[in-house]
């Protein structure tokens, strides 16, 4: 599950923090005040909350008030659970708790394959040691970008914060840019008990460039 606030990064190169297919379904919903994201590892579904005189192209209005955009069978699932009133991963929404107000955050069971293209795959091998992963992106002079990997054991926990310690290494060989450079001097990397923290700095272009 992942949340955008499109109207907060509008204008701040946001487009380079999602994959492309991401960025092209949420271009509709430009004037949402939220835009939700929600993917089982085949089906994405894309709530917009906002005010809708019509139903944005390519979605369907739920009330004037949310839009559902997505494959058949993910609206006819959402449309169920919203006149059930019932919440969908309510668990998976639990852990997103600390981080839903940033402006752009996702929650990620371990185990689920993103869609993510080039390096962006890397991603889905860490994911996979951890129980769920929380990250969210906040702008100022630069986007400061947060991961926690949640682990099981704090054994696991030790696997993925080396995993991580050897890519920073890696990359901190191979690329001499300068705004890598500082991306890199930026990085802090911690673990608490079965958790692993991620903290660093970046421009648009670096993100960008890490996800190719």
């Amino acid at each position: 599950m992942a949340g955008v606030y499109p109207q907060r990064i509008r204008g701040r190169e946001s487009n380079s923090l999602l994959p492309p297919a991401w960025s092209s379904a949420l271009e509709p919903f430009r004037g949402a005040t939220l835009v939700l994201l929600a993917y089982n590892g085949s089906d994405l579904l894309i709530v917009a909350s906002g005010r809708f005189a019509a139903p944005p192209p390519g979605a369907v209005l739920l009330t004037p008030e949310l839009a559902l955009a997505g494959s058949p069978a993910a609206i006819r699932a959402a449309t169920a659970q919203h006149a059930a009133r019932r919440t969908g991963a309510a668990e998976l929404m639990a852990h997103a708790a600390p981080v839903v107000n940033k402006d752009i955050w996702a929650v990620m069971r371990g185990g689920i394959r993103l869609p993510l293209p080039g390096n962006g795959a890397n991603v889905n091998r860490l994911l996979a040691l951890s129980e769920y992963t929380t990250a969210s992106a906040v702008w100022d002079s630069a986007i400061r970008l947060e991961f926690d990997g949640h682990c099981t054991t704090p054994e696991s926990a030790s696997r993925l914060e080396e995993r991580l310690r050897a890519l920073i290494t890696l990359g901190k060989t191979a690329v001499k840019r300068p705004d890598f450079a500082s991306l890199f001097q930026s990085i802090e990397l911690m673990r608490d008990g079965p958790v692993v923290h991620l903290r660093f700095r970046a421009s648009p272009q670096a993100v960008e460039e890490l996800l190719r």
